[in-house]
This record gives C-alpha cells, structure tokens and sequence, in this order.
C-alpha cells in the first residue's frame, strides 16, 4: 500500500497507474492447475507455508 501511496504523490494528474498483486495463494494455486500437487516436497511446502 505505502508503493500505491507514493505512485498517486508523484503522478501527474490525469496520469495512470499500473499495479499488480501476487496473492499469498499463488504458488498453491498454480500447483493444483498445474497437477505439482503429485510432487511430495511441493505438498509439503504448500501445506507448512514453505518454512
């Protein structure tokens, strides 16, 4: 949030902004579409939160 607070401090009015977020969930994610579920230590590091 304090990257967005900065982007509007500097941005020139009428300009834009672009942002991305990556969700906490992601790599669990894209192991079940991509079926690393099978993998082990994948489901293993998904389920411990990767410590």
């Amino acid at each position: 949030m304090a990257a967005l607070r900065e982007a509007r401090r500097i941005l020139k009015t009428g300009g834009l902004v672009f942002a991305v977020g990556i969700s906490r969930f992601a790599s669990t994610l894209d192991g079940l579409v991509q079926g690393y579920l099978d993998d082990p230590e994948f489901a293993l590091d998904c389920s411990t939160g990767f410590s």
